[in-house]
């Protein structure tokens, strides 16, 4: 038990530093900034129709591999440190143990995640304020920008897949897309502290980047390449609701994920206790 809390107080105290690293603020807006240039127009569209929006945008956000990219990207800003390293971690990881400390770095991985992606949630709402309406449907909007040429005439430049209202309810597509965003950020986490420790830091940059910027080329690429991009998974159009004979449906995407999670969170712990910790080389 005492294992356990000393896990959480690791991530508890590297969440702090998440909190005053300048870079994390720098993500933030960064995003808020981008973010809000494919959403002015939408909110431009909405006060021209006079019609108010249900607070279900994000789950569009993943069909914009512009957005999908920029999105990853701030989560290798955020992690590429991983794990993350300084002479009061050196103290924990030697008062602790080391295999507790790679545990509780491996925590604040996952918690990490799940706060970007409620700060990303949030902004999407924020953004269209005060021309929301909570109601649990897609309503007018997402259906005549999913069903109509107004994306076109409106000048959006965000898409919205009628495939995802047809197969989803809001708030599945919601769930389903923040659960995916949090399995996919942690798995290029847990893959950057994986190369970190066995390589480099340049190396685990470039492997990453390379996962992200295969988003923006996948759908003209053959179909299984899809199998190799889990970046792209994030995207409710690519993906199926159910399996259907080899196509990559929720269940199996989430599943492989797990998979991959579990497989680095045992090569990443497993690293850090086979090896000296040094700053200069963590």
């Amino acid at each position: 038990m005492s294992e356990i809390k000393n896990m959480f107080r690791i991530s508890l105290y590297q969440m702090k530093q998440w909190t005053s690293h300048p870079k994390t603020y720098a993500v933030l807006i960064s995003m808020f900034i981008f973010m809000h240039s494919k959403v002015w127009p939408v909110d431009n569209f909405i006060k021209m129709v006079n019609v108010k929006a249900t607070p279900f945008i994000f789950p569009f956000f993943f069909s914009d591999q512009f957005l999908l990219m920029l999105m990853m990207l701030g989560i290798v800003v955020l992690f590429c440190d991983a794990p993350f390293f300084d002479k009061t971690q050196l103290f924990i990881a030697v008062r602790c143990g080391k295999k507790v400390w790679a545990c509780g770095q491996v925590i604040y991985l996952f918690l990490a995640s799940i706060i970007y992606f409620i700060i990303i949630y949030m902004m999407s709402i924020i953004m269209l304020l005060p021309n929301i309406v909570l109601e649990n449907n897609w309503g007018k909007i997402w259906n005549t920008l999913s069903q109509t040429d107004a994306v076109v005439t409106a000048e959006i430049y965000l898409a919205f897949p009628y495939k995802i209202i047809v197969d989803y309810t809001p708030v599945e597509a919601v769930l389903i897309v923040f659960i995916l965003g949090v399995l996919v950020s942690l798995f290029l986490g847990l893959l950057l502290f994986f190369i970190n420790i066995y390589i480099n830091k340049a190396v685990s940059i470039s492997i990453a980047m390379g996962f992200i910027l295969i988003t923006t080329r996948v759908a003209f690429l053959p179909p299984i390449v899809k199998y190799f991009s889990p970046v792209s998974w994030m995207s409710l159009n690519l993906i199926s609701k159910t399996a259907f004979g080899n196509e990559l449906s929720v269940d199996k995407v989430i599943g492989i994920l797990v998979i991959m999670i579990i497989i680095l969170v045992i090569l990443c712990v497993n690293g850090v206790n086979k090896r000296d910790l040094d700053i200069q080389n963590v």
